[in-house]
């Protein structure tokens, strides 16, 4: 068995949660027996997970997994989901809750609607592995996707909630990320300390006529998630 064929099912492993954070691995002489394979298939393995960052060497105690990072590339049509699904994680939402409130500045003119009218903001928690990544909040045109909220809260995608609405795809449209650190809103619902830098994506959505669908901005644990720009 080459290295690649290791590499690939300790990856796996380690990035579905078979392998969780802090575990120490089997031994090079026990993978290498587990295999069927040579000690240096192991080691190249070992070597390009320490690259990836999906484990890390500990003198007198081999090697520990690490908290895996998703990398998530922002392009028109990506996707967290369909990159978690390929990169061997699982994902899965909550939504906390929704509200209708006039629209602020900077979401009214991403909408193209006027600051008096009403935009119906969703809240949602994204996990992987059954661990915090991100907040999302998805703001929509109130009068255009009335109780579109109701359809996000069964763990509906955004894409099968609005094609509820007779919109046939969407695409990523303007985007902003920035590093940053949390709210105390954010602390608690990402379960990390009120210095931990967070990363914050403002995307606009569009669909296939160009026009607005949505505004989404989350705030994501920096240290579980890498940007592909």
């Amino acid at each position: 068995m080459t290295w690649q064929h290791v590499f690939a099912a300790l990856s796996r492993d380690i990035r579905s949660g078979r392998a969780s954070p802090g575990q120490l691995l089997p031994s090079q002489k026990d993978l290498s027996g587990q295999f069927k394979t040579s000690r240096y298939a192991v080691r190249r393995a070992f070597d390009e997970l320490r690259n990836l960052n999906l484990v890390e060497s500990r003198r007198g105690k081999g090697a520990v997994v690490r908290d895996p990072k998703i990398e998530h590339r922002v392009s028109p049509r990506s996707c967290l989901r369909e990159d978690a699904a390929n990169q061997g994680f699982e994902h899965s939402t909550s939504s906390t809750h929704s509200w209708r409130r006039p629209a602020p500045q900077d979401v009214s003119g991403e909408l193209r609607v006027a600051r008096r009218d009403a935009v119906l903001t969703v809240e949602r928690v994204v996990y992987l592995n059954g661990r915090t990544l991100q907040i999302v909040w998805l703001h929509f045109d109130a009068q255009r996707f009335p109780d579109i909220d109701k359809i996000l809260r069964e763990e509906a995608s955004l894409g099968d909630a609005l094609a509820a609405f007779g919109v046939d795809g969407f695409r990523r449209g303007r985007t902003l990320l920035r590093a940053r650190k949390p709210t105390s809103h954010e602390t608690v619902l990402l379960e990390i300390p009120p210095l931990q830098p967070v990363m914050e994506m403002t995307s606009s959505f569009v669909d296939p006529d160009s026009q607005p669908v949505s505004v989404a901005k989350s705030v994501s644990r920096a240290d579980r998630i890498r940007y592909l720009v």
